[in-house]
């Protein structure tokens, strides 16, 4: 009977460990940057696309996440600053860390500014950053949907800004690490 009692004990740490219940997940993503290419004109100045077409085929942009569990159902993902930039509109930079909670991220930055004191002068800058994952196993994938919208009063022309937004793919590799140490390719 004390026999049971240890196996089962032993199995529930092993159980416990070989989940990895709470600990940090390492991806390495390949981000399909080709939405970019195409953007439609609201997202360039005066409405003019540029002349200049780049494309790439079969070519993705590459970063590693990191993503760990915290307390509430809360979940966190570290996307290492990712950016995003759509033709002549803000670039989406949010930060490096984002809270989130069943599978889905959402960081939004936004800068405003306020009347001075004889100006009815403002503006709201709102940078929005939405991961989703589909899946968060050994082979996740989803979507980033980066948005970049500008408002203004008493201003010329929106003072020359746009806004844009863009769904970009994603996909990539749970990778084994130890803990909290980091993952380095090996070149």
């Amino acid at each position: 009977m004390v026999r049971v009692h240890h196996a089962v004990a032993v199995l529930a740490v092993l159980g416990a460990i070989g989940c990895n219940t709470g600990q940090p997940r390492t991806y390495r993503i390949a981000i399909d940057p080709s939405p970019l290419a195409s953007l439609p004109p609201s997202c360039y100045r005066n409405n003019t696309v540029s002349t200049l077409r780049v494309i790439g085929t079969n070519l993705r942009s590459e970063t590693q996440w990191v993503v760990w569990d915290g307390v509430e159902n809360k979940m966190y993902l570290d996307t290492g600053g990712l950016s995003v930039t759509m033709g002549d509109a803000e670039t989406v930079k949010v930060g490096s860390m984002i809270e989130g909670q069943d599978r889905v991220f959402s960081g939004q930055y936004v800068e405003q500014k306020l009347p001075d004191p004889g100006s009815q002068y403002t503006y709201t800058k709102t940078l929005s950053l939405i991961v989703t994952f589909d899946d968060m196993g050994p082979a996740p994938k989803g979507t980033i949907d980066a948005s970049s919208q500008y408002t203004c009063t008493q201003c010329n022309n929106n003072d020359n800004k746009v806004n844009c937004a863009a769904k970009l793919n994603f996909v990539g590799r749970r990778v084994d690490t130890q803990y909290i140490s980091g993952y380095s390719p090996q070149i």
